[in-house]
């Protein structure tokens, strides 16, 4: 049995209206999902009672020294999406020797950081959730 459509157009408007109200209610059935805004760096931090400033070139050459010798020491952090990408990197304001490089993750309402702070040859290692600017 054949079904012609053009032929009745009162069904045909009946199957579209049918049509748009099912498709209507599979789209409002969707949950909506909250778009989340990436983290932006702070052009300053307060942290170990010292003011940090960023510096807008990032880590240098001897900077990706100390990274990959980080690394090399802490292979099981190879790969953590934390640990992922370019570290902004911040400057002391008492002495340029003493640098952060902060790995920035999460979103803008819950960003989480790592770092590694340089003092001389010295390393440390400190991580965080929320504002960094706020200490």
């Amino acid at each position: 049995m054949r079904s012609n459509l053009r032929g009745n157009p009162g069904r045909s408007k009946t199957l579209l209206f049918i049509m748009v109200g099912f498709a209507s209610t599979l789209t409002g059935c969707e949950n909506s999902r909250p778009i989340l805004q990436k983290f932006e760096p702070p052009q300053t931090i307060a942290a170990e009672n010292k003011l940090w400033s960023l510096v807008e070139t990032g880590a240098s050459e001897s900077d990706n020294r100390k990274i990959d010798s980080f690394f090399k020491n802490r292979p099981d952090l190879l790969g953590s999406p934390e640990w992922d990408g370019q570290p902004e990197k911040y400057i002391g304001e008492d002495s340029k020797d003493r640098t952060r490089l902060y790995w920035f993750s999460g979103s803008l309402e819950r960003p989480v950081w790592n770092g590694l702070e340089f003092n001389g040859r010295k390393m440390s290692l400190f991580s965080g959730i929320g504002n960094p600017k706020a200490g």
